[in-house]
């Protein structure tokens, strides 16, 4: 079973899932081997949901071929995104398993949910798709954030490589 957390900044103290390491016991799973989750957060980012799964963790790759990575027994898939990527982090007692796609590189995102656990599917720029198993609460605010996130950050490297010909153009009449 996994949860969808919406952080809303931070304004209240992080969630334990953010800032908690170490196996779980009896009775409960751990959170993450080497280091919290919001250790992987760079200081110029604003986390905005975070993602769990106890037994599930992220699929990637392409159609014909791919890679599943789950959490060990004693830990969980701890997910983040931020205002530029999401970042999944894979306990494990051998050490953490981090992944990183920056919002940019997003082509599309699909959520889907079923009777246990909800899962986010990203398209990306190249054809390989990260399957994200969570929460099945709040998979529509999540899908419709990470959506626009990617569409703006598309937006603004179109921007910013126009600004960058022009200043070559520029450069170039100059000379």
């Amino acid at each position: 079973m996994g949860k969808i957390i919406k952080l809303n900044n931070l304004d209240e103290d992080p969630p334990d899932i953010l800032t908690r390491t170490g196996p779980g016991g009896l009775f409960s799973t751990g959170y993450l081997h080497d280091e919290p989750a919001l250790a992987a957060v760079d200081d110029d980012e604003t986390p905005q949901f975070a993602l769990t799964s106890r037994k599930h963790g992220v699929e990637l790759g392409t159609s014909k071929s791919g890679e599943t990575v789950q959490p060990g027994s004693n830990y969980r898939m701890i997910g983040v995104v931020t205002d530029r990527r999401l970042i999944v982090l894979v306990g494990n007692d051998d050490g953490d398993r981090r992944f990183a796609v920056p919002h940019v590189d997003i082509d599309q995102v699909a959520g889907d949910h079923s009777l246990g656990h909800g899962q986010i599917t990203l398209r990306r720029c190249g054809g390989t798709e990260w399957r994200v198993h969570c929460g099945k609460q709040g998979i529509v605010d999540l899908t419709a954030y990470l959506s626009h996130a990617s569409q703006a950050w598309v937006r603004v490297e179109n921007i910013v490589d126009e600004v960058k010909r022009m200043l070559v153009r520029a450069t170039e009449q100059r000379d």
